[in-house]
């Protein structure tokens, strides 16, 4: 972002007019604002790249694990290694998360099918006479 004008009030790019949160106590040189942008700019991409990283960090967490996986990692994690244990530790609460969703799934779709066949067996009944 090229910066053209700078004022006590608001300094001016190529595309907008952003204006200071307080008027300046003095006006900054052209460059300066540029030197300033130029950090901001560079902060903000480099905050960026640090989000990307945890994102790609964060799905390594989120891969599911056998039991015999699990089973390596708790080997593992006997070692003074803090990596291992904690690695072992996201591995068993993505695991115990993902058995504790299917059976809240496998719930439901029981308690569906029951009552469907209670359904069923109730018209049979009224059926029946």
């Amino acid at each position: 972002m090229k910066v053209i004008k700078v004022t006590k009030e608001y300094f001016e790019t190529e595309d907008e007019k952003v204006y200071f949160f307080e008027p300046l106590e003095k006006e900054i040189s052209v460059e300066d604002m540029q030197k300033i942008v130029d950090a901001k700019d560079a902060t903000i991409a480099a905050l960026r790249a640090e989000v990307e990283r945890l994102k790609v960090k964060l799905e390594r967490w989120k891969i599911p694990h056998t039991i015999e996986e699990l089973t390596e990692m708790k080997e593992q994690s006997n070692q003074p290694s803090l990596a291992a244990k904690q690695a072992y530790i996201n591995a068993l609460e993505w695991h115990f998360s993902e058995s504790r969703a299917r059976a809240e799934q496998a719930e439901k779709e029981l308690v569906a099918e029951n009552e469907k066949l209670v359904k069923e067996l109730r018209d049979n009944e009224h059926s029946k006479f």
